[in-house]
C-alpha cells in the first residue's frame, strides 16, 4: 500500500498538477498573442502605405515607428499578463482570450495608431480627421469591452488590467497629441502625469515602509475621468478653437485633479473617509458643487445666449450666434429645462465652438464656453428634471460608494 506523502509533498503535487495542467492553456493563449502580433506587424505595415501615398514618406515612417513602439509595449503587457487569464478569485487561465478581450486589444492598436501622429505636424484633408476618430472609436470599444464582459460572462483578471493599462496609456498619448498639434495648451498635460506621478508616490510609500490606506469606492472618480477622455476626444477633431478649448480645458482639468488630490490625501492617510468631520466637507461639498452651483451655470447660460441673441448685450456675440441659431436654441432649452443636461450642454459647447470658427474669442462666447464646461462637469445639478446622462455615467463607471 502507497504510504501518504507528507504535507509538504502534498502541496508541491499539487503545484506540479497545476502547472500541467496550466501548460496547454497558456500554450494556446501565447498562439493567439502570436496571432495578434503579426496583425499588429500587418496592420502598421498598411498604415504606413496609406500615410505614404496621402501624407509624405517621412512622416510616414515616423508615424510607422511611433505606433510599432506603442504596439510592442501593449503586446509586452499582454504576454506578461496571459497567466491572469481567469476570473476573479480563480487561478486556472481559460485557453482562449474571450472576446472582451480582443475588444481591449483591438482598443490598444488604436491608442497605437494615434501615437503614431506625435513628433510630426498636423496632417491635412481627411487625414486631419484621424486622430480625433481613434481616440473616439477607441472610447467608444473602452464601453463595448465591459458590455461583452458581461454577455459572454468573461470578466477576467487580464481583462481589468488590459482596461486600466489602456485607460493610462489613452490619458498619456491622447493630449500629447492634441498639445503637439496646437489644439491643447501644454499644460493640460497635468492630467497625463497625475496619473503617474499618484503611482510613484504610492510606490515610493511602500518603498519607505509608511502606510498605503485603501481608496473609497467612488462613482465621481470613474466619471470625471470618462469625461476628461471625452473633452479630450472632442479636442482632437478639427473643429474647435484652440483659445476656446484652452478655456474649457481649464473648467474640466481643475475638478480631475482635485480629485487626485484628495485621493492622495486619503491613501496617505491624511484624511479618513469614515470620519464625520470628512463626511460633512463631502456632503456641503456636492450640495454646492452638485447641486446649486449647475443652477447658476445654467441661468448664466441662458441670460448671456438670450442677451446676445436679443442684442442688449454682448453684441458683437450676436453675429456668432446666427450660424446654427436653430439647434442652439434647442440645446439650450433643453440645458435650462435640465434635461439631459450633461449631455445637452456638452453638444451646446461644441456648436458653440463650430460657430466661433474664425471669430475671436469674445466676452459673450467665453462666458458661454466657461458655463457649459462646467455643465459639462458637473452636470445639471438640481431641479432638473430628467437625467438619463447620469444614469448611464454611474452604470458605465460607478461601483458602490460614496465620493
Amino acid at each position: 500500500m502507497a504510504r501518504p506523502l507528507p504535507q509538504s509533498g502534498q502541496r508541491e503535487n499539487r503545484l506540479t498538477l497545476a502547472f500541467a495542467a496550466d501548460r496547454p492553456a497558456l500554450a494556446r493563449l501565447r498562439r493567439a498573442w502570436a496571432a495578434l502580433a503579426v496583425g499588429g506587424v500587418l496592420g502598421v505595415g498598411a498604415g504606413f502605405a496609406l500615410l505614404s501615398a496621402e501624407w509624405s514618406a517621412r512622416y510616414a515612417l515616423r508615424w510607422s515607428a511611433l505606433a510599432g513602439l506603442t504596439l510592442a509595449y501593449e503586446l509586452a503587457v499582454l504576454w506578461r499578463r496571459l497567466p491572469e487569464n481567469h476570473p476573479p478569485g480563480e487561478s486556472t487561465p481559460l485557453p482562449t482570450l474571450g472576446l472582451p478581450n480582443l475588444i481591449s486589444m483591438a482598443r490598444g492598436f488604436m491608442l497605437a495608431a494615434l501615437a503614431g501622429f506625435l513628433l510630426s505636424p498636423p496632417p491635412e484633408g481627411w487625414l486631419a480627421w484621424m486622430p480625433g476618430a481613434l481616440y473616439t472609436a477607441a472610447i467608444v470599444v473602452d464601453y463595448l469591452d465591459g458590455i461583452a464582459a458581461r454577455v459572454t460572462g468573461r470578466s477576467t483578471v487580464l481583462g481589468q488590467t488590459l482596461d486600466l493599462e489602456f485607460d493610462a496609456l489613452g490619458i498619456l498619448i491622447a493630449p500629447l497629441v492634441a498639445v503637439w498639434h496646437g489644439q491643447l495648451p501644454a499644460w493640460f498635460l497635468l492630467a497625463s502625469a497625475a496619473r503617474y506621478v499618484f503611482a510613484l508616490g504610492v510606490w515610493l510609500r511602500k518603498r519607505q515602509g509608511k502606510p498605503v490606506y485603501d481608496l473609497t469606492p467612488s462613482t465621481t472618480r470613474r466619471a470625471l475621468a470618462g469625461i476628461q477622455m471625452g473633452f479630450i476626444s472632442a479636442t482632437l477633431w478639427p473643429v474647435l478653437k484652440p483659445d476656446a478649448i484652452a478655456l474649457a480645458a481649464g473648467v474640466v482639468i481643475a475638478p480631475f485633479l482635485a480629485g487626485f488630490v484628495r485621493d492622495w490625501l486619503v491613501v496617505s492617510g491624511a484624511v479618513r473617509p469614515d470620519s464625520a468631520g470628512y463626511r460633512r466637507v463631502m456632503d456641503t461639498v456636492g450640495h454646492i458643487f452638485r447641486g446649486w452651483l449647475p443652477v447658476g451655470l445654467r441661468a448664466i447660460t441662458a441670460a448671456v445666449m438670450l442677451g446676445a441673441w436679443s442684442g442688449a448685450i454682448f453684441p458683437a456675440y450676436r453675429a456668432t450666434l446666427a450660424h446654427g441659431a436653430v439647434l442652439q436654441i434647442a440645446l439650450l432649452a433643453l440645458t435650462v429645462a435640465g434635461v439631459a443636461g450633461r449631455l445637452a450642454a456638452t453638444l451646446l459647447l461644441i456648436v458653440t465652438g463650430l460657430a466661433l470658427a474664425g471669430s475671436a474669442l469674445n466676452p459673450g462666447a467665453a462666458l458661454i464656453v466657461a458655463s457649459t464646461s462646467g455643465l459639462m462637469v458637473l452636470g445639471g445639478g438640481a431641479l432638473t428634471l430628467w437625467r438619463p446622462d447620469e444614469v448611464f455615467l454611474a452604470r458605465r463607471y460607478g461601483g458602490s460608494g460614496d465620493d
